[in-house]
């Protein structure tokens, strides 16, 4: 359960850090959400 948690939390800061990714993840949410 720890190494998920580990992962989470580095996809956390790449979302909070790097904004190119931050609006990939946000694209691809509202795709899947709209789609």
């Amino acid at each position: 359960m720890l190494p998920l948690l580990r992962d989470d939390t580095q996809v956390y800061k790449q979302f909070v850090e790097n904004n190119p990714f931050r609006h990939f993840v946000t694209d691809m949410v509202y795709q899947i959400a709209c789609a």
